[in-house]
């Protein structure tokens, strides 16, 4: 009796203990202000909010203790698990400074000591350049080959961010959303040790986004000067803060995020986003004295020569838009070029491939003052699909280099005028001496930034002057059978108006 007595004491005991987990930060929009998210397995709330942090790493010198809030995300699966989701905005630190931090409540208690480096400001901004940004999409659980390698990096000390441009877990929503905990869990160490940017692909999907939206409550909102774009979201499981299409500056760049997939799931938000967009690159041009690199990220390409749908139909709209009474319109091709859109960065298609700068198939194959937006695919970070076969008949102009390694990016900006790409091997299915080989090293360098509008693309002509597409194929090399990705009949949703009830009872649309 007492030995059951004492088990069951000790039960209500841990029930009632949540510690937090799935720890993670990102950017503000300012370099004074950082982001800290957690979860905890409270129901109903009991946990509170709080955020630690000093500039030495011992706690007991933590002199700030800010609070923030807690939400409950109720999952849509058939268990409806609930999640609590924690957010707390801390503002007015140092730029450039290295802090420490703890997160939990008193009660529950508080996370191991996490370190991070906040962003210049104009009076650091010279002393901490080179900025190191890791960039990479379509990471799961499963043969998570990036995430090792870029953790470690992480822990060097070197890397100011990490951009994950979608496609995340391979499937959050699945289990019960247990598969999400188990991607965030892994990249935990990596990501509350530097800010983790992100972008929602297709794989986030389910329920309207929901997990995507809800565990990445913190990423910057909109700017909304004018109260027309919308700060909170519609998903299954409620209203969240609009963390679909964002910007922010950091250093020498000013980085814009969009949501590729309302072009295919949410169209009616496509005149919304693209005016955002488009107010957001005037606004950046008035400021490139300051942040003279612009970096879009997303998850479709533009531009790619994978076999499937992927770099055909849908990066046809992707170039185009949607078509509004028989005509294309909202085409982020014609807005990159028009406001000079020096880099973006996408994955979906599960190889890494180099694209030189490039306007409507048309290139001038430079990486020195170059004449168009420079694409940049990246999308193989290790899944359970495998990867996308190249289509290696197809060497159009403004390929430059393409590869189904698995792999990262570590992208320096060196200052106004000097950028270093350099792709990693991390591909546990290679032999061991390739890994961490960094297989495309290019310097790309601009020596005048703003639209693109007003230079002259020249196409290369004669087969002298042309660069040849490099593919880089290390299974047939090797003599090892490549995984593929297989095929998704993906359904779009066609544009109908900008009025969302219009929507109702089409086919993909749910709510």
């Amino acid at each position: 009796m007492s030995f059951l007595f004492i088990f069951y004491l000790v039960h209500v005991i841990v029930a009632d203990y949540f510690p937090p987990e799935q720890i993670h930060i990102n950017l503000g929009l300012t370099p004074d202000e950082m982001v800290f998210n957690w979860l905890t397995w409270d129901y109903p709330i009991q946990t509170n909010s709080f955020v630690l942090i000093g500039e030495s790493p011992q706690p007991s010198s933590f002199m700030m203790n800010i609070s923030g809030e807690a939400t409950l995300f109720t999952d849509c699966g058939s268990q409806k698990v609930n999640r609590t989701i924690h957010v707390v905005k801390v503002n007015g630190l140092k730029a450039s400074q290295k802090y420490y931090y703890q997160v939990g409540d008193l009660y529950n208690g508080y996370s191991t000591v996490y370190s991070f480096t906040t962003g210049p400001d104009s009076s650091t901004l010279q002393s901490t350049l080179p900025h190191n940004f890791i960039f990479y999409g379509d990471m799961g659980t499963t043969n998570t080959q990036a995430a090792g390698p870029a953790t470690q990096m992480v822990l060097n000390g070197d890397i100011n961010a990490v951009f994950h441009v979608g496609d995340m877990a391979y499937n959050m929503y699945e289990n019960n959303g247990t598969t999400g905990d188990q991607f965030m869990r892994d990249i935990t160490v990596m990501a509350a040790n530097a800010p983790y940017m992100v972008a929602m692909g297709n794989h986030e999907a389910y329920y309207n986004f929901s997990h995507y939206t809800q565990r990445f409550r913190g990423q910057p909102l909109p700017s909304s000067d004018d109260g027309n774009v919308p700060q909170t979201i519609w998903t299954q499981s409620g209203p969240c803060p609009n963390n679909w299409f964002y910007s922010f500056n950091y250093g020498l760049v000013h980085f814009i995020s969009i949501s590729s997939e309302i072009y295919f799931d949410f169209p009616w938000l496509a005149p919304i986003q693209y005016q955002w967009l488009e107010n957001d690159l005037k606004e950046a041009n008035k400021n490139r004295s300051n942040a003279p690199w612009v970096i879009a990220y997303h998850h479709r390409p533009l531009y790619c020569t994978g076999t499937g749908s992927e770099c055909e139909d849908q990066a046809s709209t992707m170039r185009q838009g949607v078509k509004v009474n028989g005509s294309y319109q909202y085409s982020l091709e014609d807005v990159y070029y028009k406001y000079g859109v020096d880099f973006v960065y996408n994955g979906h298609v599960h190889n890494y491939e180099r694209v030189f700068d490039t306007y409507k198939g048309q290139t001038d194959q430079k990486t020195t003052d170059m004449t168009a937006t420079t694409y940049l695919v990246n999308g193989d970070a290790g899944n359970r699909e495998g990867h996308h076969a190249i289509n290696t008949t197809y060497k159009p102009t403004w390929s430059a280099y393409r590869t189904t390694t698995y792999s990262f990016s570590r992208f320096s900006v060196y200052n106004s005028t000097h950028i270093h790409l350099q792709q990693i091997t991390a591909d546990s299915e290679l032999p061991a001496k390739d890994q961490g080989n960094v297989f495309d090293d290019v310097w790309f360098i601009q020596n005048k930034h703003g639209p693109f509008s007003q230079t002259e693309i020249r196409e290369r002509e004669g087969e002298a002057e042309r660069i040849e597409t490099i593919t880089y194929d290390p299974y047939k090399e090797y003599g090892i059978p490549m995984k593929v990705a297989p095929e998704h009949d993906e359904l779009t949703v066609p544009f109908v108006s900008d009025d969302k009830e219009d929507y109702r009872g089409i086919e993909g649309v749910y709510f």
